[in-house]
């Protein structure tokens, strides 16, 4: 529809996006119509934004050549929305979320904590879903005094850095390693749970 609708304003652009350049894309934008609505964007806004706030949780540079290809923009249609978006206060001036952004997603916050804690391996959008899902069972500071705690423990007993599980298995909702007892006076390997297939 909003080629349609390009194409009978502005006829002279081009409307096509070439297939080969966006079919490496693999970025997939669900919208949360609750926030959209609190922060009165537009499902264009909230796309963009939640491409920019992806970069941004992952600590990567976004690239707005290709946002415009994956939803069919030209590069002035993403200038006016990114125009629009600073002005809502929800972008920097250098680009980036603003705190009346991110306060919308307290998950995203609770994430960066634990990543911090230590360069965790795995894949970090994945450790993420599974924060997510932990934070069904259990408090995200019980989650997060848990790591700090195994991370601690670890440091404690001199572990060389592929002792330190993967940030998705630590954040196994059916292991929950956070609740187990790392106690760092002991050199003994703390009581566990039984670790699961998963």
């Amino acid at each position: 529809m909003k080629f349609m609708i390009n194409q009978l304003l502005n006829p002279q652009k081009p409307t096509m996006v070439k297939a080969s350049r966006a079919a490496g894309v693999k970025h997939i934008s669900y919208i949360n119509h609750f926030i959209r609505s609190v922060l009165n964007i537009t499902c264009d806004e909230y796309c963009l934004m939640q491409y920019i706030h992806d970069h941004y949780i992952e600590d990567k540079k976004y690239d707005l050549d290709k946002f415009g290809l994956i939803a069919g923009y030209h590069d002035d249609d993403v200038t006016d929305i990114l125009i629009k978006l600073a002005s809502k206060d929800l972008l920097t001036d250098k680009g980036k979320p603003t705190i009346k952004w991110l306060k919308m997603f307290p998950l995203d916050d609770a994430f960066i904590k634990f990543w911090s804690l230590h360069s965790w391996r795995g894949s970090k959008s994945a450790a993420k879903i599974n924060l997510y899902e932990c934070s069904k069972i259990d408090s995200i500071e019980n989650i997060l005094a848990g790591a700090q705690k195994y991370i601690t423990y670890k440091k404690a007993i001199k572990a060389p850095s592929e002792m330190i599980m993967y940030a998705t298995s630590f954040l196994s909702v059916k292991n929950q390693f956070w609740q187990s007892n790392y106690d760092t006076s002991e050199t003994n390997n703390p009581q566990r749970l039984q670790l699961d297939d998963e």
